[in-house]
This record gives C-alpha cells, structure tokens and sequence, in this order.
C-alpha cells in the first residue's frame, strides 16, 4: 500500500470504523484492522470519509470584494448594482489574487468539483474569464471546475456583451456551457436567444440551444413563443 487512513467512518456503515488502504493512486481495500504497512498513514480519528464535496455555484471573480462595495440601502441588498459600481476596479492581478485565495479555501474544506458562475460584459470584458480559467488549469490536481459565462449587466440592453459570449464560447468556456440569464427585458432574451444557432454557427461555434424558465411559463422552440410575463427568468444554456 502508498497510502492507509485508519479508524474511518463510512456513510452507509456510520457505527464502525474501517481503515482504507490506497494503491497507484486508487483505493485498493476497504476493511477493519487492516494488516498492512504503507510509507504514509494517518488516523481519521472516527471521522466520516466521503467523495469530494460539489460546488455548484460560485463566483470566484467577484468574491471578497465587501470592503470596496457600499452599505446595503435600507432592506433591499442591491447586490448586482453595488458589484457593477466596482467592476472597474477588477484588474487582471486583482481578481487572480482574489479568486485563488477562496479556491484555495474551497479545496482545503473539501470541494473537489465546483461550477463556477463568470460574469461577462462591457465593464468586465473576459477578465474574469481569463482568471478563473488560468486557476483551473493551475488547480487540476485537485478540483474540476466547469465554467459558466453569463451576462449579469444583461443580454440585451447592455450593447457589446453579445460579442464578449461569442468569444467566451470560442474559448472554451468550461468546454460546455455558456449561460445568459434576462430580467426584465426576457422577452428580448428570448428572441435572441431562440435565434442564437445562426450566429453560434457563423462565429465558428458548436452546440445546441436549450431555453429554461423560471415561474411556470413554458417557451415553444420558435421564435413565435408567445409573451413572458414581466420579470420573468430566463435561462438560455448553449451546450458544446
């Protein structure tokens, strides 16, 4: 054996403590009082043993920015406007730093998978996409990350975020997803969205387009869908 954790729990058996013994980098044994020697072992101590732990959304670009953003006004967090009011602050070094710092403490609390939310749009550019992209590579021995691009400015009433997706899916982004979520304006979203294929395809990128909404209200797969209501959630997912 390389490797023997002692005296750990497992889920399914969490009344007795069994030792695991880890061979080329793969659990070769499971059993009570194993007999074995191993170059490293430690003691679990009791302490449950599990797969890594999933982060399924996080913003590693935009994390421990509470000391430049502005007070909450009232009872309403305004979270999006008073992240956007700092966005110029995000330089390449600085969002790097930031978000390799709360990497790290997601790796050593457990997390061994995490899909990490990037916003994308004018004020940004791809920096953040940029950062996160270098960490993933940087950390892949420990953790994989899957990224997802989305405007948080919005699709359509923010001009020139739509070039910056195009460019975030001709690099990869994640390698499968890219999300653009619309509020407020999801009509126009959607029609955008509903029409995306064409320019996916001249740009050179491939996928297929799926539509989600939030609330109850379901979208056909035309362009004739008829009118969410106002404030509506949509959640348009191309998938390379």
């Amino acid at each position: 054996m390389d490797l023997i954790l002692r005296n750990a729990r497992l889920a399914h058996a969490p009344h007795k403590t069994v030792d695991i013994g880890v061979k080329s980098g793969k659990i070769a044994v499971i059993r009570p009082n194993l007999v074995a020697d191993a170059p490293e072992s430690h003691d679990a101590q009791g302490c449950l043993v599990c797969a890594g732990l999933c982060e399924t959304h996080i913003h590693l670009e935009k994390s421990r920015i509470i000391d430049r953003c502005a007070p909450e006004q009232g009872r309403n967090p305004m979270a999006m406007q008073r992240v956007s009011a700092v966005k110029h602050s995000f330089t390449p070094e600085d969002i790097l730093a930031r978000a390799r710092q709360t990497l790290e403490r997601c790796i050593e609390n457990g997390a061994t998978r995490m899909r990490a939310h990037v916003e994308v749009d004018p004020l940004i550019g791809l920096r953040g996409l940029d950062a996160v992209q270098h960490l993933a590579r940087d950390y892949a021995w420990a953790i994989d990350i899957e990224i997802c691009v989305f405007p948080q400015e919005g699709l359509t009433n923010s001009p020139g975020t739509e070039p910056l997706l195009l460019e975030a899916l001709r690099r990869g982004a994640g390698g499968r997803v890219v999300q653009a979520l619309g509020l407020g304006n999801a009509l126009q979203a959607l029609q955008l969205a509903l029409c995306m294929h064409q320019p996916l395809g001249q740009q050179g990128v491939r996928g297929r387009l799926k539509v989600g909404v939030q609330g109850g209200w379901a979208a056909s797969g035309s362009s004739k869908a008829s009118v969410p209501p106002k404030g509506l959630l949509v959640v348009l997912r191309v998938v390379l």
